[in-house]
């Protein structure tokens, strides 16, 4: 061996050195240089480098780098930054068109009457119209009676019941009728109608005579068609 072959592994050109198993080239270099001051250096170098954990990044025969394990522990840890969470943005105070579409239906709902009260202001309403001139009970009772109805046991048109009220009427032009106790209502929410049954007071006249007493009554008023129509009417004196 001589010096040129040294200067090429000391400038990385070269292995040969670090291969001790071509015939024992190591041992035969190291004693022919041990006494030269700067092998030493060299030698000295390179073990402390090795026992500390660094390596030497050089070419090898094939033209590939090689870097020792301990290289990649040399390196930092990874610190995963987390962005800052956005802040939420600011209530427009607008409601959606679902929203208060279903707001305004639950309103409404609760602020409409139920059938019990309908039925409650309509017969309110019957008995004081019914006590009118006997034109105007007739053009009222057109107006609320349906086009059928049972009407004391038998199913009849309208204009037969009608009838019937005419002469009532023309019979004792004056009447009168007050509650003598509170009615009973029960509805059929299904098919809209309700019956209300009770007792009532009456006082009816003419030029000849006058009759008074109680009589208990029955109705059933239907809100089918969304306006009330009886249809079903009894009543019977009690005394």
């Amino acid at each position: 061996m001589y010096d040129a072959d040294l200067d090429k592994w000391i400038s990385g050109e070269t292995d040969t050195f670090f291969n001790p198993g071509k015939n024992g080239v190591l041992l035969r270099w190291c004693g022919a240089f041990a006494s030269r001051q700067w092998i030493a250096i060299v030698l000295a170098a390179g073990c402390v480098l090795s026992v500390t954990g660094f390596s030497i990044s050089r070419t090898s025969s094939s033209g590939r780098k090689e870097m020792s394990p301990s290289a990649h522990s040399s390196l930092p840890p990874m610190t995963v930054v987390v962005p800052p969470r956005p802040e939420p943005l600011p209530s427009s105070g607008k409601v959606s068109a679902h929203s208060a579409e279903s707001g305004l239906s639950i309103a409404q709902s609760s602020t409409r009457p139920n059938l019990t009260d309908r039925v409650d202001v309509f017969m309110n309403s019957y008995w004081q119209s019914v006590e009118q001139s006997s034109d105007r009970v007739l053009s009222y009772l057109d107006s609320i009676y349906a086009p059928m109805l049972t009407y004391y046991g038998k199913l009849l048109p309208k204009r037969a019941v009608l009838r019937d009220k005419y002469y009532f009427l023309k019979h004792w032009p004056i009447r009168q009728t007050w509650q003598a106790e509170s009615p009973n209502i029960s509805c059929n929410k299904a098919r809209s109608e309700c019956e209300i049954t009770g007792v009532r007071k009456y006082k009816a006249m003419n030029a000849d005579r006058h009759a008074s007493g109680m009589v208990r009554y029955a109705y059933s008023i239907s809100f089918s068609d969304g306006s009330p129509q009886i249809v079903a009417e009894d009543s019977k004196a009690i005394h």
